[in-house]
């Protein structure tokens, strides 16, 4: 299923071979909070990745339509702190339905790149 496009599609294999590179790149570049918006299936390869699964289990992962993934980098390397989180729903991170100002309070960096 991994190494298998969907008809005029790209497998999640080529899609993690294209999107990681980037991830990496983003992550090594930021020198602050990182704001990501990606699909579910990006998100996904993403998250394999920081738990060293392998992407056969990607379909172990759920991501919720307009979930968010916090993920916390550090000398040690990446961890995923909270996975699939419903926004409005987690009183821990105090998210009631951010707007590009309650981002940029939270002093998230700004970038633009290409992963979809």
């Amino acid at each position: 299923m991994v190494n298998c496009p969907p008809p005029g599609g790209e497998s999640f294999a080529d899609l993690a071979a294209r999107v990681l590179p980037l991830f990496a790149e983003l992550v090594r570049g930021s020198s602050g909070n990182l704001l990501i918006v990606g699909h579910a299936g990006v998100n996904m390869v993403i998250i394999c990745h920081i738990l060293g699964m392998p992407l056969e289990n990607l379909f172990r992962i759920r991501q919720e339509y307009g979930c968010m993934n916090v993920i916390d980098f550090d000398s040690h390397g990446m961890r995923l702190r909270k996975m699939n989180i419903a926004l409005n729903q987690d009183e821990d991170l105090g998210v009631i339905a951010p707007t590009a100002s309650s981002i940029e309070k939270e002093g998230v960096e700004s970038q633009t790149a290409e992963l979809k």
